[in-house]
């Protein structure tokens, strides 16, 4: 027999012998083990295992095995009966590759899967099983017999997957602990390779939490990834919702299945990046909405920046960085750099720019770590802050800052230097500079309508004094010929914040930083015209709620000097100082001092906040009205005019209108001699009082003031007043009455004394009515009748012996002189009477008058004569001019 012929029939019998095996094995019902895998699996996990009716093994050289309708039940704590639900599972082995010690897989699939892992409340995760002792003592023994089998440095073997087909499968994972849940979706994942060392194709896509995905590219094949020593490349592209959003990674791994030794590229775009807010709906990220701020447009180097090896390997490292996001009229951000250890924030070296065209436009833009929006910004102009981002023992630093914002004409602001820790709030030293061309343009983006106009600059530097405390040194501010400098200090380490500053000026010239104000003063006759009367309820003294609440929001401290103060077309104020202190809510302004037409004022205010009780002192001591007058250009209104005041008030109530009807104190004026003319008496708001007597008095050019004298003692709102004296060459005005502060109502009479020997120049008394808004000056005929004699010339008349000395000559005191005297005498016993002797007005001031000429020698005439002639020389003296 040929050797062929013998090969072939002991092949053809192993064929037969082959055939027959594979038909007997193929006649078996595999369907009868289930029970029995059902029973080893349940006994393995401690869970119920199920497999649906179609269970199926087909044999071959590539044998698969078909098992529909799964069921796994989940852990007895769990949230429902199953842990995973399969629809359908199918899985397709290679047998000749198994004889090289190959796992090769031909085919796997898996169809409409629902997989739930979850956790308790203690953490306890529901894929951990409670195993049988065998299956116990079996795992503790594995990884030392894995150990021992497996060298330091080998290679992991991994299946060779040729086909994987995933569809509908829904896993869910829910931490008991935080009570938050993820899904995630998978619409299908197909993997697929030409050969086994072929790349493998990835085709993915899905929701997380409700954000759809798409993924697609290429990885080093899954037989080569446990091979160290080779450049495994990877080229995944991911398009994000369905927008245009496109990220794409690209390059090598070292070692793969350790995330070792790769070096990566990382290009992100997109033309709108609020399109990725459906991201921030994961609770476990946080909530991250974004507004439409523009376009994103990002490229990452990222590389493993530690050894190679299996203990110290897989250091991630942003070798370079460059970013650019938003819109240049909105927000432009654009970050440069690297950070060596992005995971350990080691090594940070990135420079961060933001800029926009317009920083008003920024007014409530929500940003993340911002939820309720930007604060609101004056339309001050295009901004860019730069700085740069490094690290430091401990801490984040900022060794570069430096901020631009605005345009002219408008403010113009630059501040640099850096911050050594700002997450602490610590280590800052900026220098801030700052200019406008025009004032008034600063005011109109700021809306604060004041008549500003002019440049203006101011520069200063700001370093922290400790923790959340913060000092400013070297202010300077200059406006217009105007100046403040000094420095101050905030802290924001108590319960509110606390502010302290000690400035000065040389020169503040309010005509030139406000000259809108001067031309209005100039257009309502000068500078002592009275502001315009109210509107709405017609009332003097406001309702509005006073912002007393504000008081108690922080603590400060002022100490101002300035050297000169100038008013618009006015006079000048010398070495005002002012020292304020506010405190639990309390305001004082005490001392305030400041000196003006050759004399003195002093005063101090103080104001609590809960109460509203408020109490104002303030004093003018030898003030010459003609000094101040010759500071004020054009023509000569006043000449003399001494002038001395005293106000001491107390008061309590949320508005201006609330303290003036509460108030208790008393209030003194006095003018001493002097001509004004007849325009200033307009200006002081007297012009009904001049028309009155103008009816009987022909109205002069200039008039001639002995001395003006009133005192008001005021209880609970209401003015009483105790002196009212105006002496004139012409005419003497005494009288009394009262101002009701809570009504505004007045209801004053004067007694008129005219100086003038003619009939026609008789007047009756005055009754000044009305409100303080709006005044009536009208004759009282009725008080003329009755012949009553004015409250200080009644004085003067009822004190013994003065009408046979007025009347025979033997007071050579001129009757002005007598009158003022007796005035200034009643205010300050009515001084004395009303404060216990603790204070008194002042005193009358020397007359101002010319001394008269010498009085030529009397001659011996007839007694009666010189009666009569004493008679009328007196009359004249009191009543006449």
């Amino acid at each position: 027999m040929r050797l062929r012929t013998i090969l072939l029939s002991v092949l053809a019998v192993l064929v037969l012998a082959v055939g027959g095996a594979f038909a007997a094995l193929m006649s078996i019902d595999f369907s009868k083990y289930r029970g029995t895998i059902e029973q080893k699996v349940t006994e393995a996990t401690g869970r119920q295992f199920k497999i649906g009716s179609d269970f199926q093994i087909k044999l071959g050289l590539s044998p698969s095995l078909v098992a529909n309708d799964v069921e796994f039940a989940n852990a007895s704590w769990g949230s429902r009966p199953q842990m995973a639900v399969v629809k359908q599972f199918e899985v397709q082995i290679n047998l000749l590759p198994l004889l090289f010690g190959t796992i090769s897989v031909a085919h796997l699939k898996l169809i409409d899967a629902d997989i739930l892992l979850e956790t308790d409340a203690k953490g306890v995760g529901n894929w951990e099983f409670l195993q049988s002792a065998a299956a116990q003592a079996a795992a503790k023994s594995a990884p030392a017999a894995t150990a021992s089998k497996q060298s330091p440095g080998s290679e992991i073997r991994l299946p060779e997957i040729h086909d994987l087909y995933i569809e509908g499968v829904l896993l869910q994972f829910h931490d008991g602990q935080i009570k938050e849940t993820r899904r995630f979706s998978l619409g299908h994942l197909a993997l697929s390779a030409d050969n086994p060392a072929a790349p493998l194709k990835i085709d993915i896509n899905g929701t997380y939490n409700d954000f759809y995905a798409e993924i697609g590219g290429s990885l080093s094949s899954l037989a080569s990834l446990g091979t160290r020593g080779t450049p495994h490349p990877l080229d995944i592209t991911a398009k994000l919702g369905a927008t245009d959003t496109v990220v794409r990674i690209q390059g090598n791994f070292a070692q793969p299945l350790e995330a070792k030794g790769y070096d990566l590229h990382v290009t992100a775009g997109t033309s709108e990046m609020a399109q990725i807010a459906d991201f921030s709906r994961d609770a476990h990220f946080g909530t991250f909405p974004l507004p439409k701020i523009g376009p994103l447009k990002a490229d990452l180097h990222i590389v493993d920046a530690g050894p190679a090896d299996a203990a110290t390997g897989g250091v991630p490292s942003l070798a370079d960085a460059s970013i650019d996001a938003g819109r240049a009229d909105l927000l432009r951000l654009q970050v440069g750099g690297g950070v060596r250890e992005l995971i350990a924030l080691k090594g940070i070296a990135l420079d961060l720019t933001a800029s926009g065209q317009e920083i008003g436009s920024l007014s409530g833009l929500v940003l993340p770590g911002a939820p309720n929006g930007l604060p609101q910004f004056p339309p001050l102009g295009p901004y860019k802050l730069a700085v740069k981002l490094a690290d430091g023992p401990d801490r984040i630093a900022l060794p570069s800052v430096r901020l631009d914002l605005g345009h002219d004409p408008g403010l113009k602001l630059a501040v640099s230097g850096a911050i050594q820790d700002p997450l602490a709030g610590k280590g800052y030293a900026l220098t801030v500079d700052a200019h406008a061309q025009d004032l008034a343009a600063v005011a109109d983006e700021f809306k604060l309508g004041l008549p500003l106009t002019g440049p203006v600059s101011m520069s200063g530097k700001v370093a922290d004094a400790g923790p959340q405390r913060y000092a400013l040194t070297g202010l300077a501010i200059t406006a217009e010929g105007s100046d403040v400098g000094g420095n101050g200090a905030l802290s924001l380490a108590g319960a509110k914040p606390a502010a302290s500053a000690e400035l000065s000026s040389t020169m503040i010239d309010l005509g030139k930083v406000m000259p809108a104000l001067k031309k209005s003063r100039r257009a309502q006759g000068g500078p002592q015209a009275p502001p315009p009367k109210p509107a709405g309820d017609g009332r003097v003294f406001p309702a509005d709620p006073l912002p007393l609440a504000l008081l108690d929001a922080a603590d400060a401290d002022l100490r101002y000097r300035a050297a000169a103060i100038r008013m618009p077309d006015g006079p000048e104020f010398h070495d005002t100082t002012l020292q304020m202190s506010l405190h639990d809510g309390n305001l004082s302004v005490t001392p305030v001092s400041t000196t003006i037409g050759d004399g003195e004022i002093t005063g101090a205010l103080s104001v609590q906040g809960k109460s509203g009780a408020s109490a104002f002192k303030f004093a003018i001591k030898n003030v010459s009205l003609q000094k101040i007058d010759e500071e004020v250009p054009g023509q000569d209104l006043v000449n003399g005019g001494m002038t001395n005041a005293d106000l001491d008030l107390t008061g309590a109530g949320s508005s201006v209108r609330a303290i003036m009807g509460s108030l208790n104190g008393t209030v003194f004026l006095g003018i001493g001699p002097g001509t004004f003319r007849a325009r200033y008496t307009d200006m002081l708001g007297l012009g009904g009082l001049t028309d009155v007597v103008g009816k009987s008095l022909p109205k002069l050019e200039r008039t001639t003031l002995h001395c003006l004298v009133t005192r008001f003692d005021v209880s609970n709102g209401i003015a009483k007043s105790r002196v009212l004296l105006a002496d004139t060459g012409r005419l003497t005005l005494d009288g009394s009455g009262t101002i009701n502060l809570k009504t505004e109502e007045l209801d004053i009479g004067l007694d008129t004394h005219t100086k003038v020997t003619n009939l026609l120049s008789l007047m009756p008394p005055i009754h000044v009515g009305g409100t303080l808004a709006n005044p009536d000056f009208e004759p009282d005929v009725g008080q003329a009748a009755a012949g009553l004699v004015g409250n200080v010339i009644d004085d003067i008349l009822r004190q013994p012996g003065n009408v046979l000395n007025s009347l025979f000559g033997g007071d050579q005191t001129p009757p002005e002189q007598k009158i003022c005297n007796a005035a200034y005498a009643k205010a300050e016993r009515t001084a004395s009477a009303t404060t216990g002797g603790k204070a008194a007005a002042p005193s009358a001031p020397p007359a101002a008058q010319p001394a008269p000429a010498p009085a030529p020698k009397k001659q011996p005439s007839d007694p009666i004569q010189d009666l009569g002639q004493g008679i009328q020389r007196n009359l004249r003296g009191l009543f006449g001019k």
